[in-house]
């Protein structure tokens, strides 16, 4: 059985060696690093390089907008890039949402785990 890991790219560093300390050697086929959005592609990047020297089968950055050129430099970097909006006219990743306050890492875990929407 193969291991999918998600992990938000802010701490992906950070976090790396912890997370792939539980998982069992040679089982980890791809990470996903979710961001609540890109701006420069900078954290990103640095978090994609950082997750490489893992050796994952495949990175995939999963996020909801970014501008054309940082998603460009994400294309190269990363595995696969998804991305819902890439607007030519890009000026801040909160100009697309309604409600842009931030979520804890622990409010992200208890709606994962009760399946929460709203």
């Amino acid at each position: 059985m193969r291991t999918v890991v998600v992990m938000p790219a802010y701490n992906a560093a950070k976090t790396l060696e912890t997370t792939l300390a539980r998982i069992p050697p040679g089982v980890v086929d791809t990470i996903i690093l979710v961001d609540d959005g890109i701006a420069t592609g900078a954290s990103m990047l640095a978090a994609v390089r950082a997750i490489r020297t893992a050796g994952p089968a495949k990175i995939v950055v999963a996020v909801p907008v970014a501008p054309p050129s940082a998603y460009r430099q994400l294309a190269g970097a990363a595995d696969d890039v998804v991305c819902v909006e890439v607007p030519a006219a890009f000026l801040a990743v909160g100009e697309y949402y309604r409600d842009f306050r931030q979520t804890s890492d622990d409010e992200v875990r208890e709606l994962l785990a009760t399946g929460t929407t709203g």
